[in-house]
This record gives structure tokens, C-alpha cells and sequence, in this order.
């Protein structure tokens, strides 16, 4: 009913259906409502057992859909595979501004696809993939297309276990990067090593505004003489 009503619908632009048993198949109804509605901004299907099937009928909707701006997929299981179907629609989607993947399994494999989306994206500017499994190499894939990305604003990479090495990579990309204005590392086991390189990098870079290394392993000696 509600998919039907959003074919014709042209003024309802914020629809939050978190929470609830949508499933693929209402994953599947959604994406062809996407497919031909212009007013939709917001949509948020959080928590509904979509699956990387769902993910995949969704980002094809988004390949050719120009009005949707903010779109919430966490915990959903989408996992690596899902996260490839939303990495292909980056490529060639021009609206979207805001994509949360939180809790849905995504790991290295997963972040090296997205990561490469953003070498060529020109419109989203928040990602949020928070309580994932990214690891270091994950950080790295991410550290490599900030490097290239002039866009992307806000990065959230909180409870990814991404470690020592991790920040050390996101850092040394933070000497080139000038348009990333938040990011996220929170509980990440980063120790006073990573936390170093981090604040190493501000010397060189001049557009973060907020860095969140709360949550993580860093001693008090790591403040003396800063």
C-alpha cells in the first residue's frame, strides 16, 4: 500500500520505516516505487532484515533516482555483497548526500569497493560505517580515496577495531585531504602510537573541525607536550 501511494505521491519527502519486518521483497516494492518517485529526501530502513538481496534492489533503484538525499540501511546483513551493490550506485547516483551502513557485517573486501566509489563520487557527503568489522586494511582502503575525494565531509569509522595501524593510514591521508570536516574513530582501539600520527597530520592539514579518538587506548603521556 504505501509503495503504490509513493508512485504517485509528490510531496511526502521524509518516510521512516525503521524497525519493522520489510524484508526483501519490501526492499523490492520500495525500489520501484524509487525508481519514478521525484519528492522523496529521506528514507530510513533501519532494522529491517533486507539482506545484501534487498541492498542490491534498492541500489539499482538509486541509479537512476535524483531526489533522495539521506538514506539509513543499518543493521540489516547486508554484508561485503551489499555493500558492493551500494558502492556500484555511488558511481553513477548524483543526489545522495548521506548513507549510513552501521552494524551490518561489512569488512575489508566491502570497504575496498566503497572506498573506490568515493575516488569518483561528487555528491555524498556523510558516510557513516559505524560497529562494522573494517580492520586495518579497511582504514587503508578509506585513507587511499581521501587522498583523491574532494566531497565527502564526515567520515564515521567508530568500532572497527581498526587499531594502531589504522589511524596511521587515515593520517597520513589527512596531510592531503582538505575537505573532510569530521572524523569518527571512536573505540577503535587506537593507542597512543595512532593517536600521534593523527595529531601529526593536523599540522599539515587545515580543514578538519572535529576528530573523536574518545573510547580508545590513549595514556596520559600521550598529552605531554602538546
Amino acid at each position: 500500500m504505501i509503495a503504490s501511494a509513493l508512485k504517485v505521491n509528490s510531496q511526502l519527502q521524509k518516510l521512516n520505516l525503521s524497525f519493522n519486518d520489510i524484508d526483501v521483497d519490501g526492499a523490492k516494492a520500495l525500489a520501484e516505487c524509487l525508481s519514478v518517485n521525484t519528492s522523496l529526501k529521506y528514507l530510513d530502513l533501519g532494522s529491517n532484515n533486507i539482506c545484501s538481496e534487498g541492498a542490491k534492489h534498492l541500489s539499482d533503484a538509486l541509479k537512476t533516482n535524483m531526489s533522495l538525499e539521506n538514506l539509513r540501511i543499518d543493521t540489516n546483513q547486508i554484508g561485503d555483497t551489499g555493500a558492493g551493490y551500494f558502492a556500484d550506485c555511488l558511481i553513477l547516483n548524483k543526489a545522495l548526500k548521506k548513507l549510513v551502513l552501521i552494524n551490518n557485517d561489512i569488512s575489508e573486501s566491502g570497504a575496498q569497493l566503497l572506498s573506490k566509489a568515493l575516488e569518483s563520487n561528487q555528491t555524498l557527503e556523510i558516510l557513516d560505517l559505524k560497529s562494522n568489522i573494517l580492520g586495518q586494511q579497511g582504514a587503508k582502503h578509506f585513507a587511499d580515496s581521501l587522498r583523491i575525494n574532494r566531497k565527502l565531509k564526515i567520515l564515521r569509522l567508530g568500532y572497527n577495531n581498526l587499531e594502531n595501524e589504522g589511524a596511521e593510514h587515515l593520517a597520513n591521508s589527512l596531510e592531503f585531504n582538505t575537505s573532510l570536516k569530521i572524523l569518527d574513530l571512536y573505540s577503535n582501539n587506537v593507542g597512543n602510537i595512532g593517536a600521534s600520527f593523527l595529531w601529526l597530520s593536523l599540522v599539515l592539514n587545515q580543514g578538519l573541525e572535529t576528530l573523536n579518538l574518545g573510547g580508545n587506548n590513549l595514556q596520559n603521556n600521550f598529552l605531554e607536550g602538546c
